[in-house]
């Protein structure tokens, strides 16, 4: 477990007080790890993804010697919880053949369809990934579907029976994240009459333990 609010089991069960009966009947060891929570920690540590995103225009340090004055300071961006309406849910139904036919809250079926078909070995052809209306996304449901969506997969091809997961909204909380906190060290070089001339900064985002679409 590297991270709070991991999924390390999913429980399938006629009915839902049976499955959280079974979730609260789990017992687990867990090793202590050290860990980073804050993106000072991780500056401190210098523990980053590979990931860097650079932005670089003109020449910097000249345009700064041209301005009436600088400025430098930092800034904190506090995360910020999608909170759509109708929570991550998902219906994975076997069908014929070995095929699998999903009704899922997601903004990326397509996505969703690679997910499935990683996890459980299946061409794309053999996966239907459908989506009516949505209770809300703004971005929160493009990738983090899969975190209901997969367990149930394998769950519904286990059993070889339809299976139904929808989050309770503190699970959905816990489970999918944030828009991401953001700490910024900035520079800025500006003219009297306001005009900025010149702006170097630094800004490192907390994306939490995996990628996802940080980089974008």
């Amino acid at each position: 477990v590297v991270h709070e609010g991991q999924v390390i089991a999913a429980v399938v069960a006629q009915t839902l007080a049976e499955a959280q009966r079974g979730a609260h009947s789990v017992e687990v060891e867990y090793e202590d790890l050290e860990p980073v929570l804050s993106i000072k920690q991780a500056i401190e540590k210098n523990l980053f993804f590979p990931t860097p995103v650079k932005l670089d225009t003109g020449d910097v340090e000249k345009a700064f010697q041209n301005c009436d004055h600088v400025e430098e300071g930092d800034m904190h961006v506090s995360a910020q919880e999608h909170f759509y309406l109708e929570p991550q849910g998902c219906v994975v139904y076997p069908r014929d053949a070995g095929e699998i036919e999903v009704v899922a809250t997601t903004q990326s079926p397509t996505q969703m369809q690679k997910c499935l078909g990683k996890v459980l070995g299946l061409s794309a052809n053999r996966i239907a990934v459908k989506v009516k209306r949505l209770g809300g996304g703004f971005g929160g449901k493009e990738t983090r579907t899969a975190t209901c969506l997969l367990p149930a997969a394998v769950a519904a091809v286990k059993t070889n029976k339809p299976v139904r997961c929808v989050l309770d909204r503190d699970e959905d909380m816990c489970l999918t994240g944030t828009r991401h906190p953001a700490y910024i060290k900035y520079k800025i070089g500006f003219n009297k009459d306001g005009t900025i001339v010149a702006i170097d900064s630094h800004l490192y985002l907390n994306m939490g333990h995996t990628i996802d679409l940080s980089p974008a």
